[in-house]
């Protein structure tokens, strides 16, 4: 007799539906990298402005990631 290991009961209906669903989500990610790597732009594109203070929000989270992936005592430390 088959046995599914473990995958027979209601928490093997959730890990079907969670790789079915999880196929789904990998389709739209792809079409979105697909406009942005392969997809050749519109002749009229123009570039896209990004604010002043959008642009220092972006480092400065992009820094904090960075300095904690490095040093995470700094921030564990508190704790």
């Amino acid at each position: 007799m088959l046995r599914l290991g473990g995958l027979a009961g209601p928490a093997g209906c959730l890990v079907i539906l969670a790789i079915a669903l999880s196929a789904v989500a990998l389709y739209y990610y792809l079409l979105i990298l697909k406009q942005a790597l392969v997809a050749t732009p519109t002749e009229n594109a123009a570039p896209v402005r990004v604010p002043l203070p959008a642009a220092a929000a972006l480092l400065v989270a992009a820094g904090l990631i960075v300095v904690l992936g490095l040093w995470p005592s700094a921030i564990l430390g508190l704790f």
